[in-house]
């Protein structure tokens, strides 16, 4: 007998639905306090600590020196989503303002999470009819399909986190039935008009690229590579990224990746690497963790699945020495001849055929250096400059927001970050003469 989870939206749970609106039972919310709130939070703080602690607790006072430290520990007995911890931070500078605070976890961090297996089925009805569904996965999930009264629609088959279902006809009753293990975060539904702006739609990967880039780690793609991406986006090219890491094992990095790269106005899928995210400080180390040989035949399979006219990479030196970026970089180098040799991983040949990539820039390479023009106003970006949009997209990336890396320009402290700097290491089309990545293609 399948296992059934039921789900039931009432109307008197929501307002009057508009055309857009979000119908939802769970939440996230991920934005801090707004300024004009602390006076009163302050206030609201310092009640509190009157009335709870007043002239101090009687049994501690008589029983713990003044001078005794110690430990807590708050143990979660269930998944659930963090809120409050701005707050939480608030009460304890008040009561110590000289205390050291270091966060880890952010409000609304999305480790609520269901998993769903073959046979289950879940079930949701509103009185509210019911056009469209946002899916929000953990990690990958198997393939699903919605069942409505108008019809059914597949879902899961590009593993999309980020999942957007149009349904046939608003319906005020849907089951959802898995096939395989399916984590589900959150869930979002919508009445009938256009999807919301901050829903992303996504399309499957690219059937052939004209430009795939090749970051190491989220965010790589941000700091490194978002302001060619942005260009290339104002463009209309077909953009492709392909990272070498995945970073299901440390959440919410891989919400954050997609939202960067919505960001900066890519719609077509990422592909994410098979390979743990090994942190490597040396060249040597990368190697033995990743396997040179591993990462050369993913490459030399996504150079030849997507037949890029070019293809950009990290700096071989790894920009601030990164072992990953370091071989990601020195990799596809060999992978670029690989691709077209068809005695090179005849497995792959057969199913993609060989390719020769006309062009391949690496970050900071001194072979025919380019000087991209980031800071001209970007039409499809609303007059934003390709730097300001990288910039913007970092802010996606929260979990990395406490270290220093930014997208940047000229920088003493971070001399080889700059977003511009890239070399022609590799042509079939000549020489570049000017700042253009797509020169001599057509």
């Amino acid at each position: 007998m399948r296992a059934k989870r039921t789900v039931t939206v009432l109307s008197s749970d929501i307002r009057p639905a508009l055309p857009n609106e979000t119908i939802r039972f769970t939440h996230k919310n991920r934005k801090n306090m707004k300024p004009e709130y602390k006076p009163f939070v302050d206030a609201l703080i310092e009640l509190a600590i009157r009335e709870d602690i007043g002239d101090g607790d009687h049994t501690s006072l008589c029983c713990i020196p003044a001078t005794e430290k110690g430990r807590m520990r708050l143990l979660c007995k269930q998944e659930g989503i963090l809120a409050g911890i701005e707050i939480a931070q608030l009460v304890l500078r008040r009561l110590d303002p000289d205390m050291q605070f270091e966060q880890i976890l952010r409000d609304g961090d999305r480790t609520s999470r269901i998993d769903y297996r073959a046979g289950n089925t879940l079930r949701i009805s509103s009185e509210t009819p019911i056009a469209a569904l946002y899916l929000y996965w953990y990690t990958p999930c198997e393939a699903f399909t919605v069942h409505t009264a108008a019809g059914d629609v597949p879902g899961g088959e590009y593993g999309f986190l980020h999942e957007y279902l149009a349904l046939p006809e608003a319906v005020t009753e849907l089951d959802i039935e898995f096939f395989g293990l399916s984590p589900l975060c959150e869930v979002r539904l919508f009445t009938t008009g256009a999807a919301p702006a901050d829903v992303q739609v996504w399309q499957p990967p690219c059937e052939q690229a004209d430009v795939l880039l090749f970051p190491s780690h989220a965010d790589d793609d941000v700091i490194f590579f978002g302001a060619l991406a942005a260009q290339c986006v104002d463009r209309g090219l077909a953009v492709q990224v392909a990272y070498l890491v995945n970073h299901y094992d440390w959440q919410p990095r891989p919400q954050e990746l997609l939202d960067a790269l919505w960001t900066m106005g890519i719609r077509n899928y990422p592909v994410i690497g098979p390979f743990p995210d090994y942190y490597v400080l040396s060249l040597e180390a990368a190697q033995q963790s990743f396997g040179e040989e591993n990462v050369i035949a993913y490459q030399v399979g996504l150079l030849r699945r997507f037949k890029p006219l070019v293809a950009v990479g990290h700096d071989r030196e790894g920009e601030y020495g990164h072992g990953a970026h370091r071989l990601n970089a020195l990799a596809l180098e060999q992978a670029v001849v690989y691709a077209a040799d068809a005695s090179y991983d005849v497995e792959s040949a057969a199913q993609y055929g060989v390719w020769d990539t006309p062009k391949l820039y690496l970050h900071f390479a001194d072979e025919n250096p380019i000087i991209l023009d980031v800071e001209t106003p970007l039409e499809s970006f609303g007059g934003k400059t390709a730097f300001e949009v990288a910039s913007e997209a970092m802010l996606c990336h929260e979990s990395q927001l406490q270290y220093a890396h930014r997208p940047t320009l000229a920088s003493e402290e971070f001399p080889r970050y700059d977003c511009r700097r890239f070399g022609l290491v590799r042509s079939l089309v000549g020489a570049d003469t000017g700042n253009d990545i797509m020169e001599h293609l057509s």
